[in-house]
């Protein structure tokens, strides 16, 4: 994850820096986060993680309570926080894993977020490259 700009208000600042912002995964509330994630394929990590590596995962973020991890959920890095979320694939090809759904997004395709229960596979043998901009909300 590398994070390309964080705002702790709406409206945004113009003349503010926000380096000293934990780095998170979550935006700061009433803020919003850009964040540019590279997914490696799901064949380097699959049946290799159970809930103490996800837990540590989500922590490492700053977000331990955005993980819905359950050993019979879809997918391992199931996820909800309360934020809208626009998710552009910039490379490859990525799966949205949801409750009950499943939906394939591909190069320059994009899907919104809104506060759903999701988690991201990439079933390719390339990196998948997705920047996600979320903002706090109610």
């Amino acid at each position: 994850m590398q994070r390309m700009w964080v705002a702790d208000s709406a409206p945004a600042k113009l003349v503010y820096e926000t380096l000293q912002l934990p780095y998170t995964l979550e935006p700061p509330a009433r803020g919003s986060v850009l964040n540019i994630f590279t997914f490696p394929p799901d064949r380097a990590w699959k049946n290799k993680v159970g809930p103490v590596e996800v837990a540590a995962y989500f922590k490492s973020v700053g977000a331990p309570a955005a993980s819905t991890y359950s050993p019979h959920a879809p997918h391992p890095y199931m996820q909800k926080m309360r934020t809208l979320d626009f998710c552009i694939v910039l490379e490859g090809e990525i799966v949205l894993v949801l409750d009950t759904q499943e939906v394939t997004v591909k190069a320059g395709e994009f899907v919104i977020q809104r506060g759903t229960n999701h988690s991201w596979s990439n079933r390719s043998g390339k990196p998948a490259v997705v920047a996600i901009a979320s903002h706090g909300a109610k």
